[in-house]
């Protein structure tokens, strides 16, 4: 039975063993075996569809982090540009 910390790999590779063993099994194992693929099928899906919306949020984040980043240089270039304004000049 495959545990919550196998990867993907793993699980893919449990599940070739349990359908090659089938073949080798009679007809009541061979049900306890086909709802062990069921169980590693969709533990498999589970392992993916959190893999992907893992990387879905690294690309929110990776977004966010750029956007700030290109916002950071406009503000420096916005005090710069203030702290040569005639306007904030001391007096001679």
């Amino acid at each position: 039975m495959a545990s919550t910390a196998q990867g993907i790999q793993d699980l893919a590779t449990s599940q070739a063993a349990l359908v090659n063993t089938i073949a080798l099994a009679e007809e009541r194992e061979r049900q306890l075996i086909l709802d062990e693929i069921g169980q590693a099928l969709r533990k498999a899906k589970e392992k993916r569809d959190a893999v992907v919306a893992f990387l879905r949020h690294c690309e929110q984040q990776q977004k966010f982090a750029d956007a700030e980043e290109s916002a950071v240089p406009d503000s420096k270039t916005s005090r710069a540009q203030l702290a040569v304004s005639p306007w904030l000049q001391p007096e001679t």
